[in-house]
This record gives C-alpha cells, structure tokens and sequence, in this order.
C-alpha cells in the first residue's frame, strides 16, 4: 500500500479514517490528542498513524488496539477470525495439514481412511491450515451417521490447540454414549475426561479453549458443557506454536483388513474466541 500524507491535525481533533481505507468487515477509527495508534497483526502487518499524519498500512481482521502516548482512542473492532468447510468437493485440499493417515472426502463429508494397520483402530487428524490470531479457540462438527460399514463406538469429532508441525493437540471425540476429552502428546492419546451421554445423529459438538480450560458442548446452542478438562500441569503450550483448529475422523479394520468407521463430519467451523 502507498503511504498518503496528511496535514497535521490541531491538538484535540479528530481524525477519521476512510471506509475505502480499511479491509472488510469494516472497522472506523477515530484518534484524538498526540502520541501514536499501533496494531498488532499476524502476519506482521501494522497500522500507524502519528501525530505527522502519516497513515503506513491497513490492519487484518481480528487484529487487537494498542495504544500508546496521551491520546483517546475510540474503534469498532473488527471480527474475530473464523474458517469454515462444508467438504463440498472431491478431497480435502490444501486448506488442511494432515499427517500420514489422512481423512478423506466421501459423498460430501469426512470420513477416516483405511491407510492405518489391520487389527487395529486409527485416527485420521486434519488441521486447518491457517493459524488463528488468539489463543482462545473452539471447533465446530456436525456428527453424521456412515450409511454403511458404521461403527460409532469410535467416535470422531473435533480439536483445538493444534500444533502443525508436531500434531500434538486437544480432541474431543464422541461416540454414541459418551464424549470425551484427549490430549494427543508426541503420538500419545491420552484421556482426560470423559462423560456420558446421549450423542444422535446429526447434532453438533463444540470444543473451546479458554486459557488452560477445555469444554466439550453438546448440541449447536449448548452454553453448559458435557464434559471439562483443566490442564493444570501446561501439558498444551499456549502460544503461537497451538493455534491451529480441526477435526478428527475415526476407522477400525479388522484382521482381513476390513473397514468400519464412525462418525462422519460435516460443516465445520473453527474460530478466535
């Protein structure tokens, strides 16, 4: 973007941006009084403006005021980030990091695989593949039925804190009976909390992570959880290495290599909360 020069404003002015000069949605700006207005993005984009009246760059959503100096400040802020996939197309893509068994797209929805060992039940993660820009995130799923070879004894659902690099991450899986809360530490699943309850087709799962707590939702609308984990011990970084969302497909094959799979997913939402 090309810096513009603007004459300086006198003391207690104010100053408005332009709506042509700032992303969708739109966020207004007002700065009144000296000192200076930064933004702290992700990527490194910045926003600035000082009391020479130079504007230097455009802010990216979700990105949080700072203020410095002996100026007032008032902004509309603008959104939260928030991805979404409804699995409309033949495969994932290149909007997902997966690992060595990766989830597949079937009749518009995600299911596991079958790359994982006979004798045994494999899970399929995928991260979004773009980072949020807080800590605090949750994950969204639609749990629906297979049509076919189902199993919902093994579950599938969704994560939060995920890292792309490791794969370590938080999942809540749900069977028909219960959900529950994993973490996933170098390869290891681990079980922190587990509820039961009654899991139908079709209904929703939320996970969300506010600072070291997880809450496992039940249902679209739901604001009391079905089951909490507190990670006491940081088991999870909290930093900018855990802010990948996801979901998580499930599959079991038996000793002749056929297949059996849980939950499918569809219309995913992850989000900055």
């Amino acid at each position: 973007m090309t810096s513009r020069s603007i004459a300086p404003l006198p003391h207690g002015s104010v100053f408005q941006l332009p709506r042509r000069a700032v992303y969708q949605p739109p966020a207004l700006l007002e700065y009144s009084g000296t000192g200076t207005l930064g933004f702290a993005v992700s990527p490194s984009t910045t926003v600035e403006f000082t009391t020479t009246g130079i504007l230097a760059a455009q802010s990216t959503p979700g990105a949080a005021p700072a203020f410095t100096g002996s100026g007032t400040v008032g902004a509309a802020a603008v959104a939260g980030v928030s991805f979404n996939d409804s699995f409309t197309r033949a495969s994932l893509g290149s909007n997902w990091t997966v690992g060595a068994d990766a989830p597949v797209i079937a009749s518009n929805q995600v299911r596991a695989g079958t790359t994982g060992p006979n004798s045994a039940t494999t899970y399929y993660p995928a991260l979004w593949a773009t980072t949020h820009t807080t800590d605090g995130q949750e994950s969204v799923i639609v749990l629906v039925a297979p049509a076919s070879d189902s199993d919902l004894s093994l579950g599938g659902g969704v994560i939060v804190r995920g890292n792309a690099a490791t794969l370590d991450r938080v999942e809540l899986i749900a069977t028909a009976t219960s959900m529950t809360i994993y973490t996933v530490i170098g390869g290891t699943r681990t079980q922190r909390a587990t509820a039961s309850v009654t899991v139908n087709n079709l209904v929703t799962i939320r996970l969300s992570a506010v600072d070291n707590v997880y809450r496992g939702y039940l249902g679209g609308s739901a604001t009391t959880p079905s089951v909490t984990w507190t990670d006491g011990g940081g088991l999870i970084p909290i930093d900018s290495t855990t802010r990948r969302t996801g979901i998580v497909a499930v599959s079991a094959k038996d000793s002749g290599g056929a297949a059996t799979y849980g939950w499918e997913l569809d219309d995913w939402i992850g989000r900055n909360i």
